[in-house]
């Protein structure tokens, strides 16, 4: 995940004690069964006693052949959750079906679940790591309706500075005339990010009007490109496709790009 100064805690005679069984559903178990992405500190600590989360620190607890990690933000939030397993990855197949395999490495299992996005690896040292971070469901980052923005706002047409003031919570930053949200959860597909153009007029003004969006996804897991088409076609209507192209319609504005097995990128107008 990333690098952290943990609090290690020794559970007494851990190399006696066997694993606890994996949840029946892709979520923490054994010593973190109680726990979840979005859960704060002070949660944690009545749960999970054992883990004594600090005032800043992550933490993690070595319990029987288990290693659990929990992962905070800088608000004191749960954002991420590691444990390392004794059993083999095929022995969560068994327990939570074989989810979403990824694109590029072998013997890697994903699990979107709900707010929670699960994967299931093999490590070179011989346990299996089971990781949760935060995952937003495309009907959550693309927004219910055929909104041409992301998160159900309506973005194109609409005045720069109220676009920026809705967006700016999701992580906006600033590229030549575009404002780009990239720092947003995954999806149960890929990463996500969102870009919006405000032009500047012959004196060098930023255009009060959006004029043009970007939609782009980069896709991690085999049969993303199965699982997106029908969405989309949901959200915005029947496209024309020619190849890799494909053309939505939307309220008599083009939405239209390039959709692969690998990435997608839509572009209005």
């Amino acid at each position: 995940m990333r690098s952290v100064a943990l609090i290690v805690l020794l559970a007494a005679c851990s190399s006696q004690k066997a694993p606890p069984p994996p949840s029946k559903t892709p979520r923490p178990f054994g010593a973190l069964s109680r726990v979840y992405i979005g859960m704060p500190r002070y949660e944690v600590a009545k749960v999970a006693p054992e883990l004594k989360p600090g005032p800043t620190d992550n933490v993690t607890l070595e319990q029987g052949q288990n290693r659990y990690t929990v992962f905070f933000d800088a608000a004191g939030i749960v954002d991420g959750i590691e444990i390392q397993d004794p059993r083999t990855v095929a022995d969560f197949v068994r327990a939570w079906g074989p989810g979403l395999e990824d694109r590029t490495k072998q013997n890697h299992h994903s699990y979107p679940a709900g707010t929670m996005f699960a994967t299931v690896r093999p490590l070179p040292s011989g346990p299996t790591q089971v990781d949760f971070i935060p995952m937003n469901t495309l009907d959550v980052t693309f927004g219910f309706g055929s909104d041409l923005g992301p998160f159900g706002h309506q973005v194109l047409g609409n005045r720069g500075d109220q676009v920026d003031a809705m967006l700016k919570p999701y992580g906006l930053r600033a590229e030549g005339a575009w404002n780009i949200v990239d720092k947003v959860p995954r999806t149960e597909v890929g990463t996500f990010a969102f870009k919006y153009l405000r032009e500047s007029d012959a004196a060098g003004n930023r255009a009060e009007i959006v004029s043009a969006i970007n939609f782009s996804m980069q896709f991690d897991v085999k049969g993303a490109k199965a699982i997106i088409l029908p969405f989309l076609e949901k959200k915005f209507g029947k496209p024309t496709v020619a190849g890799d192209t494909y053309t939505y319609t939307v309220r008599g504005t083009k939405l239209a790009g390039v959709i692969t097995d690998e990435s997608l990128s839509l572009t209005a107008p």
